[in-house]
């Protein structure tokens, strides 16, 4: 039976009205965040499913001035990274916990110093090979006086030093689970978005690639950055003259971070929203098929965990 007018507009409605929500894959789990809560699902060893839902406010309902474009997207970068850190430590606590039989859920400071001198590692190593070391080998080619062939040069270096990061971090078996789980977070995401009740038999036939997906918007940062550097730099030099130093250069660079997300963010919600289009589909392909690396078939169980933290942050 054909539904009528009055069900078709009635449905359509209800799907424009649905909130984006959006997360990530933790350790043997799925973390999602919705309008005013968060939700992090967990598969514990002996085969329990763990769940942890926490009311949350996004940053641009407190400060208007962040619902603004590029603001608000260099906002959400910051907040999806101060929420990503805390729910992955979570769940590597519980992950501790299963491996070592204890069921205690108190922190004590040497752990919090841990995981807090762990976050900081990680970030500077990720600054100093992604974008430190990209412009020490430009600058060691002697590309340095061009700014819009400084910035490719250290642009395309990127883009490899993450292609082989991701080859290399994908060979390993623990991320291959976590990459499981993040294609089991896209599949329940895209029942959700399709206005279907979130369960594993709806959420089962979906891709595991989403063109919402952080890896979509790290490349789509790579070719931000090349643009923007490009154009900093010819700003920079007209005015002060050449770069006195790398280091400089790099000091720079660092603070058109927050810019660079927040263009790549309106980029990213803009494909998504056009997906349908012929040419904006071709130009999404390439974060798609990198998701391919970073996302893999789920397993029903794992499947399972998605469903419940994208209904926990409903």
């Amino acid at each position: 039976m054909m539904p009528s007018l009055g069900t078709g507009l009635s449905l359509l409605i209800l799907l424009l009205k649905r909130p984006a929500i959006g997360g990530q894959a933790v350790i043997e789990g799925v973390m999602i965040r919705g309008r005013d809560k968060v939700a992090v699902s967990l598969r514990r060893r002996d085969g329990t499913l763990q769940t942890r839902v926490d009311a949350h406010q996004a940053w641009r309902e407190r400060l208007s001035f962040l619902k603004l474009p590029v603001f608000r997207g260099a906002a959400t970068l910051v907040e999806s990274l101060v929420l990503g850190i805390r729910y992955l430590s979570f769940s590597a606590e519980m992950a501790q916990q299963d491996e070592k039989g204890n069921t205690t859920t108190e922190k004590n400071w040497k752990d919090s110093l841990l995981n807090g001198l762990s976050v900081i590692f990680a970030l500077v190593l990720g600054f100093g090979l992604f974008m430190y070391t990209p412009m020490f080998l430009t600058n060691i080619i002697k590309a340095d006086q061009n700014p819009a062939l400084f910035n490719l040069s250290a642009g395309l270096i990127r883009f490899l030093l993450f292609f082989i990061y991701l080859f290399a971090i994908s060979r390993m078996k623990d991320i291959q689970r976590v990459f499981e789980y993040h294609g089991a977070e896209h599949k329940a995401i895209f029942a959700y978005e399709a206005g279907k009740t979130v369960t594993v038999e709806n959420a089962q036939p979906y891709v595991t690639y989403h063109p919402r997906c952080g890896t979509s918007f790290i490349l789509i940062a790579g070719f931000a950055c090349i643009l923007l550097f490009a154009l900093l730099d010819f700003v920079v030099v007209a005015l002060t003259g050449p770069y006195a130093s790398l280091l400089q250069r790099f000091g720079v660079h660092l603070l058109m971070v927050p810019l660079v997300s927040g263009v790549s963010y309106e980029v990213l919600k803009l494909s998504d929203r056009f997906a349908a289009h012929p040419l904006v589909g071709k130009l999404i392909l390439p974060g798609l098929w990198i998701q391919r690396i970073t996302t893999r078939e789920p397993d029903p169980q794992q499947l399972e965990v998605a469903v419940s933290a994208v209904n926990g942050a409903l």
